[in-house]
């Protein structure tokens, strides 16, 4: 409940050392004082406490906290990954030792998402000293989780009260964060989100930038631009052999759909091995499923095969494990103070650095932590700031026990020898589209494939059989199911019934009226709330195709089981379980519409004029959309960021060089 929310924290209102003080010692934080009166703190939560998702998510993370084992924590799980090694490209290390960390830089990029990477290329190419911090650790191919146990011990909670535990777990690979009404799902590591997502590049309906400032609107074109260079960079694809060697998911997508609205999605993934334009070589894609734990064999386009990699050849210099706190005014008034704490030496150490220009780019929850906290120390940053919150429309439903095997199950630790004719893809191969524009915008919505990472598959094949039973709407043929469930409890997840399951992802477009959860901090740490997270009119319609597809699958549906099933029981609440955080620091025309502008340059409330900025603070990622895109986001963050630095770059007649190849050769490969 808000009302008991206590404890420590690792961020003091002013973590500099004082006279006498050990550097790295960091102190609790004092409750702060009262918020202002344009961002009153909020206790109502949205529910009434103890109630039946209270409960769930109360038993759900004591049974997660069971599962860690604090004492051991592989390094980027690289312990069971010796088989791994030999049969993967060996790829550069580009991150550098705290130790060299500059007192200034001309740009310092926070964070290492779609938004910060593109920064932190483009500038480098403008002849900028650019540094990056990123908060978690740089793992690479060869090193992700293969089985639960990677998982677990590369997994830390982040508590409904803003905590994190096990408290030592501050850059830890898998974060699953537990707020009020949401629960988000996200990675830690250099390279963001691009590590643990799907991947998928696909644009959004063109009336989601109705709610766009006019300056995006008026001259769309530059967005245009920013997708073309993201295309570029990304190089979407999609899968080319589904004629020869089709994927069962994206066939069962084909059937579910009826064919209509079906199509093959762009997914930032390599197919054929190539030396890419940043001389990395990277595999073909093994179709082993497992993008959503990380890609082990280097095939997908993650941030660690593009843009990270020609921000280093251009000169940036990349840090990890650096959790920036907040930013501030520099003394001469000209340029920007970051503070952070570093845990890469194992004692969070508090530094500083300087910058003339700083890019915000952490993400929905992590850039708009830090422009609170800025606040709270006397920033004068727009009202808004992380009001808007919210997810992608994001909606799941399991298509279990079909007629016929889908091979959704990656393959984890299993030799790949073993998945031959069962290749399951990328983790996202197909859409069945569902938008139009003869209907409103808030109707229309995208049913992707999702495949369950092999770390996860032996747990999830334990749990659907009970799940069908509490949450299921059935469709299968009598007497068949009850012989498949049978087989894959007896032979595991990739036989019998589980083998013949697909994931359906759900995307639509809230109306930005409904996208409206805020962050704020409480004891100095984030705490999330989104009143009223499900917008019914979408989940019903949505539900409504997943019980068709279903039907035509011959499967059971499971829907999402902590957003309907609580209104058909009467309950007095829904969650929603997010992998796409969205706005906290939304684009608006000026101060009393958002936080940043179209550039990304954030308001300041201490000028003459409410479109007045700090023409040197920009944020640049998912927490700027000012609605959810309706479909998967990062394409359109990128593009954004794209539009962003050419902005920014003309402002100051700077000149990006796209055709360079960079000056600065990448590290000799190494484990």
């Amino acid at each position: 409940d808000r009302k008991n929310m206590g404890g420590g924290s690792l961020h003091s209102p002013d973590p500099r050392p004082r006279p006498g003080a050990a550097a790295a010692a960091v102190t609790p934080a004092p409750t702060p004082a009262a918020a202002p009166a344009e961002a009153p703190v909020r206790e109502d939560g949205g529910a009434e406490a103890g109630s039946y998702v209270d409960e769930l998510v109360a038993r759900l993370i004591e049974h997660l906290k069971k599962k860690i084992h604090v004492a051991v924590r592989p390094e980027g799980a690289a312990a069971s990954k010796a088989d791994a090694k030999s049969k993967v490209t060996v790829f550069p290390r580009i991150s550098l030792p705290i130790s060299e960390l500059k007192p200034s830089y001309d740009v310092v990029v926070i964070g290492s998402g779609y938004g910060a990477s593109v920064a932190a290329s483009r500038l480098s190419r403008a002849g900028k000293r650019v540094c990056v911090l990123e908060k978690g650790r740089e793992v690479v191919p060869g090193e992700y989780a293969t089985n639960l146990e990677d998982v677990v011990g590369e997994l830390k909670l982040t508590l409904p009260d803003g905590s994190v535990w096990p408290q030592d777990r501050q850059t830890s690979f898998f974060d699953f964060s537990f707020y009020k009404n949401v629960i988000v799902w996200k990675g830690c590591g250099l390279g963001g989100g691009s590590l643990v997502n799907s991947s998928i590049s696909i644009r959004p309906d063109p009336r989601v930038f109705d709610t766009w400032p006019t300056a995006i609107r008026d001259d769309f074109s530059s967005m245009e631009a920013g997708y073309a260079r993201a295309h570029d960079m990304l190089c979407p694809n999609v899968y080319p052999d589904q004629a020869t060697r089709p994927l069962q998911q994206a066939e069962a997508l084909r059937t579910a759909s009826g064919g209509a609205g079906f199509m093959l999605v762009e997914t930032n993934t390599t197919f054929r091995e190539r030396v890419n334009a940043q001389g990395i070589t990277q595999p073909a894609c093994t179709l082993c499923g497992d993008c959503n734990t990380g890609c082990n064999y280097g095939a997908k386009n993650t941030l660690l095969m593009n843009y990270l990699p020609d921000a280093f050849q251009h000169g940036a210099e990349i840090f990890t494990e650096t959790a920036v706190q907040y930013v501030e005014r520099s003394g001469s008034g000209s340029g920007w103070t970051v503070t952070l704490i570093s845990f890469a030496d194992g004692t969070p150490t508090i530094k500083t650095v300087n910058a003339a220009t700083v890019v915000l780019g952490a993400g929905s929850l992590g850039s708009t932590e830090i422009l609170l906290r800025s606040k709270a120390r006397g920033l004068a940053v727009a009202a808004g700031v992380g009001q808007r919150f919210g997810g992608d429309g994001d909606f799941f439903g399991i298509a279990y026990n079909g007629d016929t095997p889908k091979h959704g199950c990656g393959c984890g630790e299993r030799p790949l020898e073993q998945m031959a004719g069962k290749e399951v893809g990328p983790c996202i191969s197909a859409a069945w589209d569902l938008r139009s524009p003869s209907k409103p915008l808030a109707e229309g919505f995208v049913i992707e494939n999702i495949s369950i990472p092999g770390p996860f598959a032996h747990l999830l094949s334990d749990i659907f059989p009970a799940a069908s039973l509490l949450f299921g709407r059935d469709h299968q043929k009598a007497g068949q199911q009850v012989a498949r469930i049978a087989e894959s409890m007896a032979g595991g997840p990739y036989v019998g019934a589980t083998d013949h399951t697909i994931i359906f992802g759900g995307m639509a477009t809230y109306p930005p009226q409904d996208q409206d959860g805020y962050m704020q901090l409480t004891a100095d740490r984030l705490q999330v709330c989104w009143p009223d997270p499900v917008y019914k009119p979408h989940n019903d319609a949505v539900i409504a195709a997943m019980e068709d597809g279903a039907r035509k699958l011959g499967a059971t549906l499971i829907v999402d089981p902590f957003a309907n099933p609580l209104k058909i029981e009467g309950k007095d609440r829904e969650m929603a379980i997010t992998v796409h955080p969205l706005g906290g620091c939304v684009m608006g025309d000026d101060s009393r519409a958002g936080v940043v502008n179209h550039k990304g340059q954030v308001f300041r409330t201490d000028g003459s004029a409410v479109t007045d900025v700090f023409d040197s603070l920009y944020v640049v990622d998912g927490a700027a959309l000012p609605a959810s895109v309706g479909v998967n986001p990062l394409f359109t963050i990128t593009a954004f960021a794209e539009r962003a630095c050419a902005l920014m770059a003309a402002d100051r007649g700077w000149v990006i060089d796209y055709d360079s190849k960079g000056s600065r050769r990448l590290p000799d490969a190494s484990w």
